[in-house]
């Protein structure tokens, strides 16, 4: 029983390190007014220390249920979605929740594994093979079968300001690899056996906190701020529920009459260019349009709405879309990169014996350009965002602002909303772009290349903020050499395979 206790421990406390929000307790995550960033250390730390400790399958059990607690606390409102607003009875989506859990558990379960395999070959110190380990799982989280990478380490550091600027140089894997190297250095101090190690030890430590936090103060302070012409933005939160969105040919007047008089209320503020959500719109439209009966905004606007394209007789694609509004006429077409799996299509369908988690939706198709909306608006329609290369391709093809179109509405009052607003202080600072994010219910905000959040909206309330915005052009490293961390902990680990091959043919 010790034994699943602190290995449940290990993985909450890790979950403690994102916005907590439990609804019944408060609508509003519980521990803001901590350095909960902090919490991540500590489990990192704690998860370093139980390597030794364990041997054989209960390493790879432990580790395991350290992860699927985990996981179990960061995403347990799937089941508000699919309960709630999919129709799934309540044991089946618990069900479904636990299988993501265990999958993705698996990734935490295999972290002792591939940290032995480099220790065994190519003598990796176990404080630098550990943190090589952690950035090879987080990737292969993100690309096997439709990739999920909700809740990467590196994502915890959000209001870490300093620690998060060499997101800019590393990208959110090379966040993840200095948490986990600081955390085992830590472990390392921890563990040690005399002084002359221990003093080594918090030398290394203190060496590594120096050059990171020294590292990013000079980012802090010497990157500057983009210059030149203001943009002032408009985001607009409809707050339409998503039982109401669901049936939006009944309401499909209502809805659009409030976003009108959302935006009018914007335009008239001084906002020189309007951000609706994810799907706002209500209804689907035709991909070739170019306007839309009852729109009437004469500023520029882009905006969410489902499309549809006639491919033939009867047949048509569905696309998660966003439309660029100016003087009344649709101008440009972003169309959504990386659906939800399971929300909006069915991977390896004939093959996975499972359905959509919201049953009744339609399949939908995804996009393939990453060409700027009138030349500058790099669109992220939700689950694109969570992809940091999706921001990066979108620079690279001439963005030269970030915008985060989602409908939050389907996770209820719970931490997602918090914990996906997160992940765009990231998104910013590794593309050294001013990003906008609009929610149909929140939280909308403004986040500066630095990571810093400004203007966010109140959840679960109407809303209309506005906020100068400036355009850039220029590349951050993490633009020009992309995930290069990534490819540095791949090369160790196929060096290992080699070496491992060669001792292999060698004894044989």
């Amino acid at each position: 029983m010790a034994f699943f206790l602190k290995a449940g421990a290990i993985g909450l406390l890790a979950t403690a390190a994102f916005p907590m929000v439990i609804a019944p307790l408060s609508p509003q995550p519980l521990l803001e007014f901590l350095p909960r960033e902090l919490f991540m250390f500590v489990a990192v730390g704690w998860l370093y220390l139980e390597l030794p400790k364990h041997h054989g399958w209960r390493r790879f059990l432990f580790f395991w249920t350290a992860g699927f607690f985990h996981f179990l606390g960061l995403i347990y409102w799937l089941v508000i979605a699919m309960t709630n607003f999919g129709g799934l009875p309540f044991v089946q989506s618990l069900f479904l929740l636990a299988l993501l859990c265990l999958y993705c558990a698996v990734y935490w379960g295999l972290l002792p594994v591939l940290s032995d395999f480099l220790c065994r070959h190519i003598r990796m110190p176990l404080f630098l093979a550990f943190p090589c380990s952690v950035v090879l799982l987080e990737w292969l989280r993100t690309i096997v079968i439709t990739g999920f990478p909700w809740g990467l380490w590196g994502y915890s550091q959000t209001r870490n300001i300093l620690f998060l600027q060499l997101a800019s140089v590393v990208g959110v894997y090379g966040v993840s690899w200095m948490i986990a190297l600081v955390a085992a250095l830590a472990g390392e101090c921890v563990k040690a056996e005399d002084k002359i190690r221990r003093r080594m030890n918090f030398i290394r430590l203190a060496g590594a906190l120096l050059c990171i936090y020294g590292m990013g103060g000079i980012l802090f302070l010497s990157s500057e701020m983009p210059a030149g012409e203001k943009l002032r933005v408009g985001l607009i939160q409809g707050n339409i529920e998503q039982t109401l969105k669901s049936r939006s040919s009944e309401y499909r007047r209502q809805i659009r009459e409030k976003y009108m008089k959302l935006s009018r209320t914007a335009f008239d503020a001084g906002a020189s260019l309007i951000v609706w959500p994810e799907a706002a719109w209500p209804g689907h439209v035709r991909a070739e349009s170019k306007a839309l009966r009852g729109f009437d905004l004469a500023g520029d606007t882009i905006m969410g709405a489902s499309t549809y394209l006639k491919e033939g007789k009867g047949k048509h694609k569905l696309h998660n879309s966003a439309f660029y509004f100016r003087e009344k006429e649709i101008v440009g077409r972003y169309d959504k990169l990386h659906l939800v799996p399971f929300g909006e299509y069915v991977p390896l369908r004939g093959i996975l014996p499972v359905e959509k988690f919201v049953p009744g939706m339609a399949d939908y198709s995804p996009g393939h350009s990453h060409a700027p909306l009138a030349n500058q608006w790099g669109v992220l329609i939700c689950y694109d965002g969570i992809f940091p290369e999706i921001s990066r391709e979108h620079v690279l093809a001439g963005a030269t602002l970030l915008a985060n179109l989602t409908n939050d509405a389907w996770y209820g009052v719970s931490s997602a909303p918090y914990q996906h607003r997160d992940f765009y202080a990231l998104r910013a600072v590794e593309t050294g772009r001013w990003l906008v994010r609009t929610a149909n219910t929140g939280i909308s905000v403004f986040f500066d290349p630095k990571g810093r959040m400004f203007a966010p909206t109140p959840h679960n309330q109407d809303a209309v903020t506005l906020y100068d915005v400036v355009p850039y052009g220029g590349q951050t490293f993490y633009v020009l050499l992309g995930n290069w961390v990534i490819a540095v902990c791949i090369g160790f680990f196929l060096i290992a395979f080699v070496y491992a091959l060669r001792q292999r043919l060698g004894r044989g």
